[in-house]
């Protein structure tokens, strides 16, 4: 049926000759419109939330692969820190190997996962072996890994190979044996594969999830399941592929050995392995499969009910709208509009409100009373909603200065509810520390600034003697007269902040405690040193050289050494954030400076066989300094550099002038600095490198100490680096005199 209204006699057919519609049309068309965006947006809401769960998943996939390389790094690191210290023992030595021996045995029977200790020397030939007895004849021992460690002197370890005299699958840990500063021997510890296995299977991981530790020649060493089926075996050609495309670390889709389908995650490890994870693609895919197969079956099941109904029920409706049209034109005739019901509330609705069309104005009155009880009933809601935040008001009608405080407000201000309220009352309760900027406050918001809104915190002082904080936010109105415009009210509430005031003060006094008791650490563990120092003194003098006592001496004095200055550190950091360094400034040579610096970090690079360079213009510059101070930084920056840079490596440092500048750069050969950690090193207790072989770390406090004795001589200091790897760069900025 079409939706057609009956022509009255007289009226002229629509212009155009307009086209109407049928109701039934409209009506089905309801449904698709009202579900098929539903539907669109469910679909993509959902394909959102498969998107930030794919992302959250290779977020969790990047770090869990670093936390299993990072374990796994410190698990061979603790083999090859056993290794050196059995090199380092008096009884490797060629007259003494026997004795060795059997150290040895005792050693691999109480290591678990080593399987033999060997000495291979430089022609490759095998010294002894602790898994034969000593004498036996011993073929000869040839592998990449010994001469890589004769090379460059370093601890190495090998990629997977298979033993000459059982062919069994291994691995190895080799260090060398120094003697007079030399390469002498390669000491070789064999580590049996199953322990990886075991320590990768170990590692907590989720269900389904896959893990795998690669060696350089990208072959399987260690696998969370079937480790014995894929071990020594060639990863999949994909995995290579994403390897050489990013060998440092990423994330990518791969097919593992079993044809899996997985999204992987992989991390190269300081030895050169690499340590991948992977997460079957099913276990995040299939959810999003289910879901959209759901919400496309419920939706095609809502629109087809939905068009039946409509059309159901646009039968009915049309079928009443000739009464309309017909009930209609009655009262644009004025003829007598008669009662009508229908099942439909809207249709009914309009049959009433047509056949009391006579008695419009009684329902306007009636109207204006519903809408007196609705804006009563509306009061009632906010002040329900103030209350719940517990919120006082306060409206002051600035141009016939009367102040009104609700309830709440008057309490805030300790005041009883009879109290007379006026603008003396409210700037008498105002603190009187605070009551200057209460009164700028006002005055901004009153003239327009900005906007006219009003923000302030201050306190109030009650009669007893109480004070509390409050927040206060208002909203100036204005009005135009005469072209000026004016504030006419101020409306706004007030929050109590007292608690939220006594927690911050709470944290200020926390942080106050820390200072002082950093003081007192570090006072206190300068007084046991001393007597350290003094000891090691005396057995220095008592104990002979070349002995493995003195050599026990010698590493105490060290670390005596090293523990003075950590204590030092700490003790200048807590001064500077206390306040109670004092620098005594005076015009200093940079060159002096530098000299003090050199002199005092020149031993332990002589230790560690490192080269510095000192680059120094013709005209050394002058700064308003201490010039303790300014040696203690450039110290601080030396030794920094020499811990993170291998034997052999160089250490640079330069001065030069820029503009108004001196400039003083420290920069090495060393390990560099992630490009993300840049920002990070010189905040306290922050260090650049946690591995093996940076067990001098310290607390972190040095570059942190470095950076405030800058700040304090008006200075800057930042790091540059290009990456792990890459070396460090170190670069002060301080005022020039001349």
């Amino acid at each position: 049926m079409m939706l057609r209204l009956t022509k009255p006699r007289g009226t002229k057919p629509p212009p155009g000759g307009a086209r109407t519609v049928s109701l039934q049309t409209l009506l089905a068309a309801l449904p698709a419109l009202a579900v098929l965006p539903v539907v669109a947006f469910a679909l993509t809401l959902l394909y959102l939330l498969w998107s930030g769960r794919q992302d959250e998943t290779r977020r969790d996939l990047e770090q869990t692969v670093a936390t299993l390389a990072v374990a796994l790094d410190r698990e061979i690191a603790g083999s090859t820190r056993e290794l050196r210290r059995l090199a380092e023992i008096p009884s490797l030595k060629p007259d003494r190997l026997d004795e060795f021996h059997r150290y040895s045995r005792e050693l691999v029977a109480r290591n678990e996962g080593w399987r033999n200790i060997s000495v291979v020397d430089r022609d490759g030939r095998l010294l002894l072996s602790a898994a034969l007895p000593f004498g036996t004849e011993l073929p000869p021992f040839v592998h990449p890994h010994v001469a890589s460690v004769f090379g460059s002197g370093a601890p190495v370890l090998s990629d997977f190979y298979r033993t000459r005299r059982s062919n069994e699958p291994a691995i190895a840990v080799s260090v060398p044996v120094l003697r007079d500063g030399e390469v002498l021997w390669v000491l070789t510890a064999q580590l049996d594969p199953d322990v990886l296995a075991g320590f990768v299977a170990q590692r907590w991981l989720r269900e389904g999830t896959l893990a795998s530790v690669i060696d350089r020649a990208q072959r399987i060493v260690a696998r969370s399941r079937d480790a014995d089926r894929f071990f020594g075996q060639d990863v999949t050609a994909d995995l290579v592929t994403a390897l050489a495309q990013e060998p440092e670390r990423g994330t990518a889709r791969l097919q593992t050995l079993d044809g899996a389908q997985v999204l992987a995650a992989w991390q190269r490890m300081p030895s050169g392995w690499t340590v991948a994870i992977g997460v079957p693609t099913d276990v995040y895919d299939a959810p999003l499969r289910r879901s959209l197969l759901t919400l496309v079956g419920f939706g095609t099941v809502v629109l087809a009910g939905g068009v039946l109904l409509s059309l159901l029920l646009g039968r009915r409706i049309s079928s009443v709208i000739g009464s309309v049209g017909t009930d209609a034109r009655a009262l644009v005739e004025g003829a007598t509009v008669p009662p009508r019901r229908s099942s439909i509330t809207q249709l009914s609705t309009l049959f009433e409100t047509l056949s009391e069309a006579s008695r419009v104005q009684h329902d306007n009155t009636f109207a204006r009373e519903q809408a007196v009880e609705a804006l009563r009933a509306s009061e009632q809601r906010l002040q329900l909603a103030i209350d719940a935040t517990e919120a006082g008001t306060f409206d002051w009608d600035v141009a016939g200065e009367r102040l009104t405080w609700s309830r709440r407000t008057r309490e805030l201000f300790g005041l009883k509810p009879d109290t007379p309220i006026g603008a003396r009352i409210f700037f008498s309760s105002v603190h009187p520390d605070d009551l200057e900027r209460v009164h700028a406050g006002i005055d901004r918001a009153l003239s327009g600034e900005p906007d006219g809104r009003l923000r302030m915190e201050y306190r109030v002082r009650h009669a007893d003697g109480e004070i509390r904080w409050l927040d206060a936010r208002g909203q100036a109105h204005f009005d135009t007269v005469g072209g000026v415009r004016r504030a006419v009210r101020l409306v706004g509430v007030v929050i109590d902040q007292t608690e939220r005031q006594q927690r911050i003060e709470a944290l200020r006094q926390a942080d106050r405690r820390k200072d002082e008791f950093l003081a007192m650490l570090a006072h206190e563990l300068r007084n046991p040193l001393a007597p350290l120092r003094n000891a090691v003194g005396v057995l220095a003098r008592l104990v002979p050289p070349g002995t493995a006592a003195r050599s026990a001496v010698d590493m105490s004095e060290r670390q005596v050494r090293h523990m003075t200055r950590l204590v030092n550190d700490l003790l200048d950091v807590s001064r500077i954030t206390q306040g109670k360094i004092e620098l005594r400034r005076e015009r200093v040579s940079v060159a002096e400076a530098v000299r003090d610096a050199v002199d005092a970090i020149g031993p332990l690079v002589a230790e560690r066989g490192q080269r510095l360079t000192v680059r120094m213009p013709e005209r050394p510059p002058t700064i308003l300094a201490d010039s303790v101070r300014i040696a203690q930084v450039l110290e601080n920056l030396l030794s920094n550099a020499s811990k993170y840079t291998d034997s052999g490596g160089s250490i640079e440092l330069g001065v030069e002038q820029e503009g108004e500048e001196v400039v003083i750069r420290v920069s090495d050969t060393g390990i560099g600095i992630e490009r993300d950690h840049l920002a990070q090193v010189f905040e306290l207790f922050t260090q650049i490198d946690a591995t093996m072989d940076r067990a001098e770390g310290g607390l972190g406090i040095g570059l942190s100490l470095v950076k405030r004795l800058v700040e304090l001589h008006d200075g800057s200091v930042s790091a540059q680096s290009g990456g792990r790897g890459c070396g460090t760069c170190f670069v002060v900025r301080l005022p020039r005199l001349d």
